[in-house]
């Protein structure tokens, strides 16, 4: 069996080897290019299977002849140990697909295990319970590679992955995040990055239930004396959870804490006691003392990066800091993040009359800042649209409001739709305001159906089709607006397609449009689209679409398809996984070298 493949000039060097070639030579036959060559098209073809895990394209090719076979031993072993990461349904399958990862070449270790973090991910998204996800985290831990450098890598991606879980599910435990924690105590050099977020987990996690399980984290071997002493000034930070502390011992805190160099690290441990000074009761002088202590201590934080979560956190009181520095403060930062701080302080200055003239002077410079930084422009006007609904002044509203609808006027039909639908979440205060932007929707609607049509590339339909994605809420363009994204659904890659077409289901789903069920056709359609995807895609919308089905005989066409849809899916999956022993690194068979 022979294989011809077209070849790209990918590097200079290839680019000077060939370019004495003439236009009209023939194409070569795959086997006969350089094994060097073999080897680098493997590779793109293993780093295209990070986001197409189905889509191994190493293993026919080394399944073609022995020479093949022998070139790409290595590229096709990885190829099956990244495709038996996917295949694992079980606790047991996944282990010993991780455990495969020990014997692939070092050559391909970093696609192997980015492929291990990248299932790991998928596994998380699934709704609660997860206890697996744990489980197959303490597996991964264990079983990092012994190179210093794949080590360092994957542990960053630990580190991230623990970190996101922390903060966006109470499942995540303690308990991960300290064996975490062991584990970069004996990387040669734990960074400052790393440590950082460790400190941040562990703030979140640690109360009273597990406080002395924290204690002995502060002597996990391998820890520098400097970081045993941050991670014990957090936890002296933490004691006497859940009650509040008094303010002499946090006084006597505040001095350890400030001679910390790490202005992230001091920011993490005066937040824990920002947090235990909230919880006091009862107010008094010498509390009201210890916290104004604290929020200078925060306010000595100058770091650019940081300045902006320090602004939010801090109460503009008039003995502490004087309202009128806001202008000032504000000015250093990007018009993005002086706009956080400003919604997170609209409450305080919207007091008194002074607080709310001095609140639309600062909303006024910080837009017109970012009318001078137009690449920046309509994201800030979408923030600040969706900031509106925390200005409780009527009239403030009504004129921050007009501004935002004047400066969408100048942008392109996506952008604009995008703040109009930030807008359209407000309470609307004015008759008058509420038809002009009802009048602008119309129009901005209709120019982006207009661009759609126009769009050839996925690329130039993308951020249409999420512009779009508002109106298939409303009543008079719902129809409209869901055909225009079914038509053009076929421009996007394929995983942009699959992820939209969730969204399109779970729009219909809500839609009051369909508060009685979908329109038969329209249902089809959507099957129909689900049908286009390839089936590892499919397996998402599969469940929305089934939900969105009509009970009775007037909805016979659309079960009928729907059930042809799912059991085609499934067979297709089965197939697959029956290619790929979960655990088991294929290596490719040998066959006649010259025949087919």
């Amino acid at each position: 069996m022979h294989v011809t493949a077209t070849t790209t000039t990918t590097t200079t060097t290839v680019a000077s080897q060939t370019a004495s070639t003439s236009a009209s030579a023939p194409p070569l036959r795959y086997e006969e290019l350089p094994e060097e060559m073999l080897l680098e098209v493997a590779h793109w073809s293993l780093r295209w299977m990070l986001d197409h895990p189905q889509a191994d394209g190493v293993t026919p090719l080394a399944d073609c002849n022995q020479r093949l076979g022998r070139a790409l031993a290595e590229p096709a072993a990885a190829a099956a140990a990244i495709s038996a990461l996917w295949a694992s349904k079980s606790v047991a399958q996944a282990r010993m697909a991780i455990d495969a990862l020990e014997h692939v070449s070092p050559h391909h270790t970093a696609e192997c295990w980015e492929a291990a973090w990248r299932a790991l991910k998928t596994r998380a998204l699934r709704p609660p319970p997860r206890p697996d996800v744990e489980i197959l985290f303490f597996h991964m831990l264990d079983r990092l590679p012994e190179d210093p450098q794949q080590r360092l890598r994957q542990m960053r991606r630990a580190v991230a992955f623990s970190y996101k879980q922390s903060r966006f599910t109470s499942e995540w435990r303690l308990a991960p995040i300290a064996k975490l924690l062991r584990h970069c105590a004996q990387l040669p050099v734990l960074p400052d990055s790393m440590w950082r977020c460790l400190l941040k987990m562990l703030a979140d996690k640690l109360c009273a239930e597990n406080l002395e399980t924290g204690r002995q984290l502060a002597w996990t071997a391998g820890l520098s004396p400097q970081r045993q002493q941050q991670l014990t000034l957090l936890l002296d930070c933490l004691d006497g959870l859940p009650g509040p502390m008094t303010p002499q011992r946090m006084r006597a805190l505040l001095g350890p804490v400030e001679q910390i160099a790490d202005p992230a690290i001091r920011l993490t441990l005066l937040w824990c006691l920002q947090r235990r000074a909230v919880a006091c009761a009862e107010p008094s002088e010498a509390l009201n003392a210890a916290e104004a202590e604290l929020h200078r201590a925060l306010l000595r934080i100058r770091d650019a990066a940081l300045r902006p979560k320090v602004l939010e956190n801090l109460p503009f009181l008039q003995y502490l800091v004087p309202q009128n520095t806001l202008l000032a403060e504000l000015a250093a930062l990007t018009p993005l993040a002086a706009l956080e701080v400003i919604a997170s302080q609209t409450h305080a200055f919207g007091r008194d009359s002074d607080g709310i003239a001095l609140l639309g002077r600062c909303l006024d410079e910080t837009m017109q800042r970012s009318r001078e930084l137009p690449d920046g422009h309509p994201a800030f006007l979408c923030a600040m649209g969706k900031d509106l609904r925390h200005l409780r002044d009527q009239a403030l509203h009504a004129r921050i409001a007009g501004l935002v609808l004047e400066d969408s006027r100048a942008l392109g039909a996506a952008q604009r739709l995008d703040v109009l639908a930030a807008l359209d979440r407000l309470e609307w205060r004015d008759i008058d305001l509420q038809d002009r932007w009802q009048a602008e929707w119309t129009a901005a609607v209709a120019a982006a159906h207009h661009a759609l049509r126009q769009a050839t590339t996925g690329a130039a339909a993308w951020p249409l089709l999420l512009a779009l994605v508002p109106a298939l809420t409303k009543p008079d363009q719902h129809d409209a607006a869901l055909q225009a994204q079914l038509e053009a659904l076929p421009l996007l890659h394929p995983h942009d397609a699959a992820r939209h077409l969730h969204t399109i289901c779970i729009e219909c789903m809500l839609s009051p449009v369909n508060k009685a069920g979908m329109q038969e056709d329209q249902l089809i359609q959507l099957i129909e689209a689900g049908r286009c995807l390839p089936s590892y895609l499919r397996r998402d919308s599969i469940p929305l679409l089934n939900f969105m089905l009509l009970p009775g005989d007037e909805a016979a066409v659309s079960q009928a398809r729907m059930k042809a849809l799912a059991e085609e899916t499934e067979q297709e999956h089965r197939a697959w996984v029956a290619l790929h022993a979960p655990g088991l690194a294929l290596t490719a068979r040998a066959t006649d070298d010259t025949g087919d």
